[in-house]
């Protein structure tokens, strides 16, 4: 945990360092908002990351040989208890779509594409335990 939080001040150290010609020429008038600004940004890229090698790892499928069939079955109920939006949602946010683009492909708000991926995640673990 340490170590992810001097990478992620280093990123934003290395942020502000490459911004600091833009002061005169963009107009950055407030060194500390951007520095926070580039902080914010490196831990939601860092959550980014953390979640798409889960997902990967998730999405990945085992070797055919250590398939539990019933592994399978669980897996098949509990998308089958998710709603046709809440699989497009997951389905989309395995693939790394944000909410934002999760509900412009669903033709819905981002808040309803993240509650969709919430909703549809919390009962496929519900029904998986």
């Amino acid at each position: 945990m340490i170590a992810l939080r001097d990478d992620l001040r280093q990123e934003a150290a290395l942020a502000a360092w490459q911004a600091r010609g833009k002061a005169t020429t963009c107009g950055l008038a407030n060194p500390d908002a951007y520095a926070r600004t580039a902080a914010r940004r490196a831990v939601a890229s860092a959550m980014r990351r953390a979640q798409r090698r889960v997902l990967d790892e998730l999405a990945t499928p085992p070797a055919a040989a250590n398939v539990d069939p019933g592994t399978v079955l669980d897996l098949g109920r509990a998308l089958a208890r998710l709603t046709p939006r809440q699989v497009q949602a997951l389905r989309l946010w395995v693939e790394g779509q944000s909410a934002a683009e999760i509900g412009q492909l669903l033709d819905v708000s981002r808040s309803t594409a993240h509650a969709e991926v919430a909703s549809g995640l919390a009962k496929a673990r519900e029904a998986l335990s």
